[in-house]
């Protein structure tokens, strides 16, 4: 899929998917616009490897390092701008919330005016803190926030995604749920933030 349609994309194309031969046939185009493959891996040299066939994700770093905090200053600073709370109160809540005994060593930083423009997310969290953030954010901010709020609607999708993604056990309809979740996500997510061009 090119980067464009990949960008706007709010499922999976099966019929797109990478193998061994079509990746091997974009290596020996060295088309990296068209083609998205800059060279071979290194990692195809491990015998029995491929990284077509590698279907281990990393929800530290795909979720907890990289959607959760882009995700959640978006949420915020569209919250703050809408004056539903500032930065002086969420920071108050974040210092003053009770995060019991199982999270207590991993209390999220506090948010910096500058934070809210950095590109990179919420900086200064690690993955334990913004594993803790995420999960106790509603808990903290949610009476300030309406039910209908849409930005708040995307971060309640996100967490309905991470219940069963983080989840010990999951079934096959718990699969199933969880593909429309993260449709219904990544729709609204284009629909508030790149459809509108916030």
């Amino acid at each position: 899929m090119h980067r464009a349609e990949a960008q706007l994309s709010t499922s999976e194309n099966v019929g797109l998917l990478r193998t061994k031969d079509n990746y091997q046939m974009d290596v020996n185009a060295q088309d990296l616009p068209n083609t998205g493959v800059r060279s071979d891996s290194p990692l195809n040299k491990i015998h029995h490897y491929h990284v077509t066939q590698n279907f281990a994700p990393d929800i530290m770093h795909d979720l907890l390092e990289g959607v959760c905090p882009l995700e959640l200053k978006l949420v915020v600073k569209a919250l703050i701008d809408k004056r539903l709370f500032n930065i002086n109160l969420l920071n108050s809540r974040l210092v003053s919330f009770n995060y019991g005994s199982g999270d207590n060593q991993n209390k999220p930083c506090i948010f910096s005016a500058s934070s809210m423009t950095n590109p990179d997310g919420a900086p200064g969290q690690n993955a334990a803190q913004m594993w803790c953030l995420i999960r106790h954010f509603p808990l903290m901010m949610g009476d300030l926030v309406p039910e209908d709020d849409e930005h708040w609607e995307l971060l309640i999708l996100l967490l309905k995604c991470m219940d069963i993604i983080f989840s010990p056990v999951i079934s096959r309809g718990d699969t199933v749920y969880l593909k429309h979740l993260i449709q219904d996500h990544h729709q609204h997510f284009l629909e508030l933030f790149v459809m509108q061009g916030n």
